[in-house]
C-alpha cells in the first residue's frame, strides 16, 4: 500500500519529448487544430520560442507535449526516408572521392603559378596607372603654366598697345592733334583698349608679373586721365566762351562717353562742376545778390536751362543709360555748397516771417 501511495505521489515531468512518454501515459485529448504546431513556423527567420509558446498557451501543456512528440516522430520518419532514398549516393561518395587528394595536388601548382602571374599583372597595371596619372598631372601643370604665360603675353601686348596709343614711350615729340575731334576719337579708341587691358589685368592680378608692371598701369591711368581732362576742359571752355559748334559737341560726346567706358563718370561730373559751373555760381551767389533771391535764382535757372543744357542733352540723350547726373552732382551740389558757405543768413533762423518768405522762394526754385 505504501508503495502504491509513493507511486502516486511521485511527480511526473511536465515536458518530455522521448518516445516512451507516450507509451506510459494514457491521455485522451480533443484533436488539435491543423496549424497548432506549424512546421513553417520553426524555419522562419524570425522564429521566437517564447512568442510561439505564448500564442498557444490556451491549448495546455499536455496537449502541446503530445503534439510536439507527434511532430518529432514525423521528423524522424522523414529523416529515415531521406537517408534510405540517398543511401546509395552516400555509399558512392567515398568511392567517387578516391584520388581527389592527388588531383588537388596536381592542380595546386598551376593555380599558384596563375596566382603569381595575376599578381604580377596587377602590379604592372598599377604601375602603368600611377605613371599615367603622374603624366596627366604634369600635363595639367604645363597647361596651367601655358595659360599663365599666354595671359602675361596678352597683358604685355595690351599694355604696350595702350602706351603706344597714348604716345607714352615715344622718344620723338608727339604729333600734334589737328582738332579736338581727332583728339576725342583718339582718346575714345584708347578707352576701348584700356577696358580690354583692365580685364586682362584683373585676371592676372595674382601673378608676380603684375606686381612688376604695376607702375606701367598707374602711368597709363594718369596719362589717360590727364588727356581726358584736357579734352573736356577745352570743350567746356568753348561752351563758356559761347562758341559751341558741331565739333565742340562731338568732342564733348566722345569725351563723356570715354569717361563712361572707363567707369569714371564721377570724375567728369567733378570737372564740369569745377571748370564750368563753379565760375558762374561764384559770380551769381554773392553777398549783394542775397538781398534779391528771386533774381539770383532766376539767373541760376537760366544757366541750367541755357548754358548747361548742351551737356544735359548729351548725358540724357546721346549717353542715355549711363550713370551721369549732371544736374544734381555738378550743378545743384555746387549751388547748395556755395549757399551753405556764403549765404547762411538767408535761412533766417528765428525770424518766422522772413523764413517763410525765403522758404517759398527756395521751393519755387526747386520746382523749376
Amino acid at each position: 500500500m505504501t508503495n502504491i501511495v509513493k507511486q502516486h505521489d511521485r511527480k511526473r515531468p511536465v515536458f518530455s519529448f522521448q518516445d516512451e512518454d507516450d507509451e506510459d501515459g494514457n491521455f485522451t485529448f480533443e484533436p488539435l487544430t491543423k496549424d497548432a504546431v506549424d512546421r513553417a513556423a520553426f524555419i522562419a527567420p524570425n522564429f521566437d520560442t517564447d512568442r510561439f509558446l505564448a500564442s498557444r498557451r490556451h491549448l495546455g501543456l499536455e496537449r502541446l507535449k503530445v503534439e510536439f512528440n507527434n511532430h518529432l516522430k514525423f521528423l524522424k520518419t522523414e529523416l529515415i526516408e531521406l537517408i534510405n532514398r540517398d543511401y546509395q549516393d552516400f555509399i558512392d561518395l567515398s568511392t567517387n572521392l578516391k584520388g581527389v587528394d592527388k588531383a588537388i595536388s596536381n592542380i595546386r601548382g598551376p593555380l599558384k603559378r596563375m596566382e603569381h602571374e595575376a599578381l604580377d599583372i596587377r602590379i604592372n597595371c598599377q604601375s602603368s596607372i600611377d605613371q599615367l596619372e603622374s603624366q596627366l598631372l604634369h600635363r595639367a601643370e604645363l597647361r596651367e603654366k601655358k595659360t599663365c604665360l599666354k595671359l602675361m603675353l596678352n597683358i604685355h601686348e595690351s599694355v604696350t598697345k595702350v602706351e603706344d596709343l597714348l604716345e607714352i614711350n615715344t622718344d620723338t615729340p608727339a604729333i600734334s592733334v589737328t582738332s579736338d575731334e581727332s583728339l576725342g576719337k583718339q582718346i575714345e579708341r584708347v578707352a576701348i583698349e584700356y577696358n580690354q587691358m583692365q580685364h586682362l589685368v584683373k585676371r592676372g592680378k595674382h601673378l608676380p608679373f603684375m606686381a612688376e608692371n604695376e607702375w606701367r598701369i598707374t602711368r597709363i591711368k594718369d596719362t589717360l586721365q590727364s588727356k581726358l581732362s584736357r579734352t573736356l576742359e577745352s570743350a567746356l571752355r568753348q561752351l563758356q566762351e559761347g562758341q559751341p559748334n558741331d565739333s565742340t559737341k562731338q568732342s564733348l560726346i566722345q569725351c563723356l562717353r570715354t569717361y563712361a567706358l572707363i567707369d569714371q563718370t564721377q570724375v567728369a561730373e567733378w570737372l564740369i562742376r569745377e571748370q564750368f559751373v563753379r565760375p558762374f555760381v561764384e559770380k551769381t551767389i554773392t553777398h549783394d545778390a542775397l538781398a534779391d533771391l528771386t533774381t539770383m535764382y532766376s539767373k541760376l535757372l537760366s544757366f541750367a536751362s541755357g548754358d548747361l543744357q548742351p551737356i544735359l542733352d548729351i548725358t540724357q540723350k546721346n549717353l542715355k543709360g549711363t550713370t551721369y547726373e549732371i544736374l544734381v552732382n555738378s550743378f545743384w551740389v555746387e549751388v547748395i555748397d556755395r549757399l551753405n558757405r556764403h549765404g547762411s543768413s538767408i535761412y533766417a533762423p528765428g525770424q518766422t516771417d522772413a523764413f517763410h518768405k525765403l522758404y517759398g522762394i527756395h521751393f519755387f526754385c526747386i520746382q523749376h
